[in-house]
């Protein structure tokens, strides 16, 4: 795959990732965002830690113990969660054409993970 049909690149990726970040932050309530160079400059990834809960909520304070969930979005634009609580919805593997794209769908999913509370 050439560089002009990656999402995003070794050069703009801190700034996707934040962008991400702030946009999730806006319908979850804990959201972080690191970036993986494991494959390499080519290959590189944002993953994606979402909670729906409060931190306040967490039981012993353990980001482990709430609804959360983690996507890995590779710079083809993959999307693939990875992780989840099993009380919630599956985030089917998906491709987009751009981290805007991936926004829409990581936004539509939170929202309704927490309309299927348990």
């Amino acid at each position: 795959m050439e560089t002009t049909d990656k999402v995003f690149n070794v050069t703009n990726v801190k700034q996707e990732a934040e962008r991400i970040c702030l946009a999730l932050q806006k319908v979850a309530p804990w959201v972080v965002t690191k970036i993986s160079m494991l494959g390499g400059d080519e290959n590189v990834c944002i993953l994606i830690h979402v909670s729906l809960d409060e931190k306040s909520t967490w039981i012993n304070g353990i980001v482990e113990n709430s609804r959360r969930f983690m996507v890995d979005f590779t710079c083809h634009g993959v999307l693939n969660q990875f992780i989840k609580e099993r009380e919630l919805p599956n985030f089917r593997k998906r491709t987009v054409k751009s981290v805007d794209d991936a926004i829409k769908k990581l936004t539509e999913y939170v929202n309704t993970a927490k309309q299927s509370r348990i």
